[in-house]
């Protein structure tokens, strides 16, 4: 039982989470400029939520996206995984988090 009430807790807390990236990503400019500058980027429904993602070249379209994030969500982001994960450690942390998700300097924040 105490199981169940954990993923409950944990999929409440990645819902608010993805309606806060949902927000981020369209007040800022710097979304804008991403959609026009990678006209192909694929926008995905997570929770009713439409996120800006990036896909590689060549990659599937299905399975290796990324959530795109943005500057000022690189840190919450970085906060909130920390927290959820159970303080997962730097390894760790960072090969969770590219595999899902997108930045430049993503990797640089993590260590």
């Amino acid at each position: 039982m105490t199981h169940s009430i954990s993923n409950t807790f944990y999929s409440y807390h990645l819902y608010q989470y993805y309606q806060w990236i949902f927000t981020k990503q369209n007040k800022m400019d710097e979304s804008l400029k991403r959609k026009q500058k990678f006209p192909d980027q694929h926008c995905f429904l997570f929770d009713d939520n439409e996120l800006i993602c990036c896909i590689a070249p060549g990659d599937d379209n299905d399975t290796q996206w990324k959530i795109a994030l943005i500057n000022s969500t690189i840190l919450p982001t970085l906060h909130w995984f920390h927290t959820m994960l159970g303080h997962p450690g730097t390894q760790h942390m960072s090969a969770l988090l590219q595999a899902r998700y997108h930045h430049l300097y993503l990797c640089m924040h993590i260590e």
